[in-house]
């Protein structure tokens, strides 16, 4: 009598792995190695750079034009410093000029209202035809005496201290008004 073997067909023997599966754990195999090869890559080219780098660092810095380039550097920054200044005094010269009314006799008569015993820290005008001046003065009778002179050129309008403080025995203070005459423009 034959024995029969019910689990034969599920038996792998004798069957062998076809071409794609063998070329398909190739790759696989070759992906694995590059992606734990990949940070060994990376630190060795980052090392090749590093050297690179300070090799060339030596070269520039043992160079008998180095000096050169930090005067250079500095002109480079001079330049600079001085086309934002030309920049600005080009505006404030086109501010002036637009400004009509800002005339000497108008600054003297404001500088000539000042009383003795007030001193002008500041003023500043703007183009909207506002002087504002900030200043320290011995006592509070000496603060009103400058708003009175400035009332009494008759060329400014709505004087008004906005500020007067009390320190060690000397006034601050601050007035600001108008050049009579409406719009700069």
């Amino acid at each position: 009598m034959q024995d029969f073997n019910f689990f034969e067909p599920y038996l792998n023997k004798g069957k062998q792995r076809s071409a794609v599966a063998t070329r398909f754990g190739m790759y696989v195999t070759i992906f694995v190695g590059l992606l734990a090869a990949w940070p060994l890559i990376n630190f060795g080219y980052g090392f090749w750079l590093k050297q690179q780098a300070t090799k060339l660092q030596t070269e520039i810095v043992s160079s008998d034009k180095y000096p050169l380039l930090a005067a250079a550097e500095q002109a480079k920054a001079d330049v600079a410093k001085l086309q934002a200044e030309v920049t600005s005094l080009s505006s404030t010269d086109e501010t002036l000029k637009a400004s009509e009314w800002l005339t000497e006799p108008l600054l003297y008569s404001v500088v000539s209202a000042v009383p003795k015993d007030v001193k002008i820290d500041s003023l500043s005008v703007q183009a909207d035809k506002k002087v504002n001046l900030t200043g320290t003065a011995s006592g509070k009778p000496a603060i009103a005496e400058l708003s009175t002179n400035i009332r009494a050129t008759e060329r400014f309008e709505g004087i008004y201290i906005s500020s007067i403080a009390n320190k060690d025995g000397t006034y601050s203070f601050d007035i600001s008004f108008g050049v009579k005459g409406g719009d700069s423009k």
